[in-house]
């Protein structure tokens, strides 16, 4: 997702991630970690950081190494990720464990998980008072456990059918979703307005609004598979078959369940099931995205995007006017505008999906 943060700002967090790697030239895993800190991805997380900071009158330049700290952990994280989903690509080619071994993916996180902490102390050097440093320290923390967490409810869901969600499965996603991903989100620009001096109203509407916003990125995440053209099959973040492999119970998948026929349930059913090939495809994503357009799950999965969108804009209305409130706002926005692309298609009509 491209930010409307500015490009200087950005490259200022690129920068900062080049610099803390350069800084342990020479130490054993450096080749492991500028393989996962290069090329940093879009900053979505740091992005958020340090507009959620000025937005309450604080400056870029004192909340910068806590923004490079976000970075650094986030993709620490994708590399555990990969290793659980046994996924292969990352940003468009070879995965942390694919690259090097599963030991140097874990350690590799690991290793940028305790940097985020060592960042965010160094904004005390920049003025941040220390209640302040203190008190992000403690969000992230926590956002770092509830994370773990929400991995771990998706991973006792996966493979395990319909019924291992319980009777609300797409309740039980959105409760995952703001575990797994919106905690992160939420965390930045909690941290943000934290360090950037906002009182307790402040604090709570950035709050409210980095975990509806988490939680539409998500939806937005899971639906890439089933979107034709670039925004779909062709992104690199991940394979697009990914779900499908690990069972995770995406939300469009969950949303065909409930909405479709009982012969169209069982055909879903009996795609979800494996074995699946090492590598290639089978043919197995195109027929389930068929599925998925032709039950109406992508266009209810947009709508509950939009929902959360809705709740971003509440949130900020309590913020002060301003173009830092703006560029958040127009984060939400992006989120927002993913509505499909073509006309739903009515059910039994072929409709034509990227090649695998």
């Amino acid at each position: 997702m491209p930010t409307p943060l500015a490009a200087a700002t950005l490259d200022a967090v690129a920068d900062g991630i080049a610099a803390w790697l350069a800084g342990h030239a020479g130490e054993p895993l450096v080749d492991v970690l500028d393989w996962t800190l290069c090329p940093p991805g879009k900053l979505v997380r740091p992005a958020l950081l340090l507009e959620s900071a000025a937005a309450v009158g604080g400056s870029y330049e004192q909340v910068l190494p806590a923004a490079v700290g976000v970075g650094l952990a986030h993709s620490g994280s994708l590399a555990h990720d990969d290793l659980i989903d046994g996924d292969d690509l990352r940003r468009g080619r070879p995965a942390v464990h694919r690259r090097f071994d599963a030991a140097s993916a874990v350690l590799s996180g690991d290793a940028l998980f305790f940097a985020l902490f060592q960042q965010v102390g160094e904004c005390r050097r920049r003025g941040v008072p220390d209640e302040a440093v203190a008190e992000a320290m403690e969000i992230l923390a926590e956002a770092g456990r509830q994370a773990a967490c929400g991995v771990a409810r998706e991973l006792a869901w996966s493979g395990g059918g319909e019924g291992a969600m319980g009777d609300d499965p797409v309740g039980g996603y959105l409760e995952t979703a703001r575990l797994k991903t919106a905690v992160l989100l939420r965390a930045a620009c909690q941290t943000g307005a934290v360090l950037g001096g906002g009182d307790g109203g402040q604090r709570d509407a950035l709050r409210r609004f980095g975990e509806a916003l988490g939680i539409a990125f998500q939806i937005r995440d899971d639906l890439l598979p089933y979107e034709p053209g670039p925004r779909g099959w062709a992104s690199g973040d991940k394979p697009a078959d990914s779900d499908l492999r690990n069972r995770r119970p995406a939300l469009p998948v969950l949303l065909a369940r409930r909405l479709a026929s009982p012969a169209e349930r069982e055909s879903i059913n009996a795609l979800l099931a494996g074995p699946f090939p090492e590598r290639g495809s089978d043919g197995r994503q195109e027929r389930l995205c068929r599925l998925v357009w032709e039950t109406g799950a992508v266009r209810e999965a947009h709508r509950m995007a939009r929902e959360q969108v809705e709740r971003c804009r509440a949130a900020l209305a309590v913020l002060p006017s301003g173009e830092h409130r703006d560029r958040l706002g127009e984060f939400a926005e992006l989120l927002g505008e993913t509505s499909p692309p073509v006309a739903e298609p009515a059910r039994g009509e072929v409709v034509a999906v990227p090649p695998a």
